[in-house]
């Protein structure tokens, strides 16, 4: 039983990737017309022409090599009458030897016209319509597409270049689970030129080939410099007790840039540094890399694509944002667009007014969505809902609450401080 189980599971793994790989390529119909010296020249000129319509002229330049080894009756071909000719070359046992031949690009076509042209004799002129294999891309590729560049260092510490490239990594990650951009890879370009270089190669099916020179490129690259790593610790000892405390700095300095492929502008910037003091050891290169990676990417989410609420009923919403961009108990504030608003000097739209009209949770988050509830609200935002009308954005930082958590926390350690002196100093007068 087991061993069918297994048996079953390999057959899955092995189909699913062939599944996946077929559901990408289509069949088209595409119009070709061409000439030649014989009628079959002039099919295989129609048929590279409907070829390069649909996938280009290196993919046509690269398939004309299969017509030519296509045999067929030259006497039929060149002398035969035009019925006879048109009929031998719709045979279906010559179409399957295209079909073969091409390895799958051109599936099969039929002959619209096929002539002797009777000003030029010899030359013949074939009209043919055909299925041709398509890569049919995702429709995530229709987003605006956005590629992280490897950041530079200019930080002196150690291990800042697999800082830089970790940082990467996580930023490449948490963009990608936003679902507001397609997302281009640029750190392992030459393992992507290797599978290229397989599907080139003379045993790949010409229908996989379909799914070259789709290569995209970007609308915008994120660039940006590593200015400083600070991950520093000691030990704090306190002189009443000699005990030693641990404490720490850490944090780092990344500016970054999104800049416009097509112009060279800079459509944004900003400079990131959350270097800090705290009590306790130092968090990993990797924790450090992975939360500054969440921040930034959580900023420039908010400053270009914030994100949407896309349904509400009753005391809750779904949220158009989930994986590791959300997380659950996270509070964040609902916002109304109101009228477009425009700069004054320069013309410019500077966007939607804002208009804070309630509190949410998160309550529940999926790979692509999240469900929040609603703390509060002074809109009907049920009976008011457009799909574009509300955003959500973080929660302000408050300076009085900020003020109180510090303090609190200082008492507590004063607190504790003074239990610790006082449990010092009975367990002294018991020792004598």
């Amino acid at each position: 039983m087991i061993r069918r189980i297994f048996c079953a599971l390999l057959v899955a793994l092995f189909c699913l990737p062939a599944l996946n790989a077929h559901a990408k390529v289509e069949m088209v119909t595409a119009h070709g017309e061409g000439e030649g010296e014989s009628a079959k020249a002039a099919l295989y000129d129609a048929l590279t022409q409907a070829i390069s319509q649909v996938n280009g002229m290196q993919m046509a330049s690269e398939s004309a090599a299969s017509f030519s080894s296509v045999k067929t009756d030259a006497t039929v071909a060149v002398n035969g009458r035009k019925a006879n000719v048109s009929a031998e070359m719709s045979q279906e046992s010559f179409q399957q030897d295209v079909a073969t031949k091409t390895k799958g690009l051109v599936s099969s076509y039929t002959i619209l016209s096929c002539n002797e042209d009777p000003a030029r004799p010899g030359i013949w002129h074939v009209a043919v319509d055909a299925q041709i294999a398509k890569y049919k891309a995702s429709p995530e590729s229709n987003r605006m597409r956005l590629a992280v560049i490897p950041f530079r260092v200019a930080a002196k510490a150690d291990g800042s270049a697999q800082f830089a490239e970790t940082y990467g990594h996580n930023l490449t990650s948490y963009l990608t689970q936003t679902r507001r951009f397609a997302i281009l890879d640029r750190d392992f370009l030459a393992e992507h030129q290797k599978e290229v270089d397989f599907l080139k190669q003379s045993d790949a099916p010409m229908q996989e080939m379909a799914k070259l020179g789709n290569t995209l490129g970007a609308d915008f690259i994120v660039v940006g410099q590593v200015n400083q790593i600070v991950r520093d610790a000691w030990y704090k000892t306190m002189k009443s007790t000699g005990r030693k405390f641990p404490e720490c700095k850490y944090g780092t300095e990344i500016s970054l840039r999104v800049i416009d492929v097509a112009t060279g502008q800079v459509t944004y910037s900003k400079v990131f540094s959350n270097i800090k003091t705290a009590e306790g050891n130092p968090p990993s290169a990797a924790q450090m890399a992975q939360q500054a990676a969440s921040a930034m990417g959580a900023q420039l989410i908010e400053a270009i694509a914030p994100v949407r609420v896309v349904s509400a009923s009753g005391k809750s919403v779904v949220l158009g944002q989930g994986g590791d961009t959300l997380r659950n108990g996270q509070r964040l504030r609902l916002i109304k667009l109101g009228k477009m608003l425009t700069d004054p000097y320069t013309k410019e739209v500077l966007g939607a007014e804002e208009i804070e009209v309630g509190t949410l949770e998160v309550v529940d988050v999926q790979p692509k969505t999240s469900r929040a509830n609603i703390i509060k609200c002074s809109a009907n935002i049920e009976q008011d809902f457009q799909s574009s009308r509300f955003i959500v954005r973080p929660m302000k930082a408050n300076p009085g609450q900020a003020q109180q958590a510090a303090k609190k926390k200082f008492e507590n350690r004063k607190a504790e401080m003074k239990k610790k002196t006082a449990d010092f100093k009975k367990q002294t007068e018991n020792d004598w």
